[in-house]
This record gives structure tokens, sequence and C-alpha cells, in this order.
């Protein structure tokens, strides 16, 4: 087997150190993150997990209602508060 000869025009697009993609990052992120959601979607929307998050979200959300925490330092108290 004897070498071949490799026209130059081909060389250089072969050794490029740019790559050329088909698709843009957003647009392969967004194709993917569809396919995942599809495929897991029975796992994922569960009428269990779904009330669970809500309820949960319900609880946090009354916890720091009309809390009155301007300032990060009354935010920290309230925090140590509930925690102690």
């Amino acid at each position: 087997m004897a070498p071949m000869m490799i026209d130059e025009e081909l060389k250089s697009k072969v050794v490029t150190s740019k790559r050329e993609w088909g698709a843009s990052w957003w647009t392969q992120y967004s194709i993917l993150f569809w396919r995942g959601l599809k495929e897991r979607r029975h796992d994922y929307f569960s009428w269990l997990r779904i009330t669970q998050v809500v309820a949960t979200a319900v609880i946090l959300g009354m916890l720091w209602w009309q809390s009155g925490g301007g300032s990060p330092k009354h935010m920290q108290e309230q925090v140590f508060d509930i925690y102690t």
C-alpha cells in the first residue's frame, strides 16, 4: 500500500481547529430538554408529586408571607428564629 497525496484544500478542511456545528447551543439544549421531558413525563408529573410540591410551596409561602423582612439582617434573624 502506497501513501496517497491529499489535496491541500481538503487537508485544510479536515485540520481546521474551528468546529462547525449543525445547530446552535440553544437548539441542541431545547431538543434534549424536550426529549428528556417526554421520556420522563410519567415519573415527574404524577398527581402525587404535583400535590406534594404545591403543598410544600404553600406551607413555605405561608411561613414567609407578610414577614416584614426588608433588610438582609432582619431576614437572617427570622431564619435563625425558625431553626431555634
